[in-house]
């Protein structure tokens, strides 16, 4: 992963760009259910991101 926390907050957000954009391809082709995946994982890596720019070092999940 990312050294600094700058470089942790770029990651997520570039990671959930592309999740948007996945989210928009399944849009389009009515593909709903993997759509709302894609958006529920942009909502999450956003928040990490926050958490990563707010001085967490370290996000793990049980």
């Amino acid at each position: 992963m990312a050294k600094s926390r700058e470089d942790s907050v770029k990651w997520s957000l570039n990671k959930a760009e592309e999740f948007l954009e996945s989210a928009r391809r399944n849009l389009n082709e009515d593909r709903l259910f993997p759509a709302a995946e894609e958006i529920f994982r942009v909502v999450e890596t956003t928040l990490e991101a926050l958490l990563y720019h707010f001085g967490v070092r370290r996000i793990e999940y049980p």
